[in-house]
């Protein structure tokens, strides 16, 4: 048993063991998946504006030197174009992403 005088030691003691218990069990790792999840949205982000700029690209080549243009229909032609391409590509990455393996 404690004598009396120990006892507001212990007490100091216990409280300064879980407070760093806490902080070293659920603050840093909650500062680490914080940066983790800011780096991920990042490079989602950053996918996604290239992926954006590449079929901007495709509807601008399809556009400029395949359909130059002559009418209407080509236009609507070489958006059918850059649409069928972006959508081959997100059935790709679905694809790939949902097979075992």
């Amino acid at each position: 048993m404690a004598e009396q005088r120990e006892l507001p030691e212990m007490v100091t003691e216990l409280f300064d063991m879980s407070k760093t218990y806490i902080r070293q069990e659920t603050i840093e790792p909650a500062k680490k998946l914080g940066r983790t999840a800011g780096l991920s949205l990042a490079g989602a982000f950053m996918l996604g504006l290239g992926a954006v700029f590449l079929v901007a690209a495709v509807f601008g080549a399809f556009q400029q030197w395949v359909f130059t243009a002559q009418s209407e229909w080509w236009d609507i032609l070489s958006r059918f174009v850059a649409f069928v391409f972006a959508a081959l590509v997100v059935g790709l990455i679905a694809w790939r992403m949902n097979s075992n393996g």
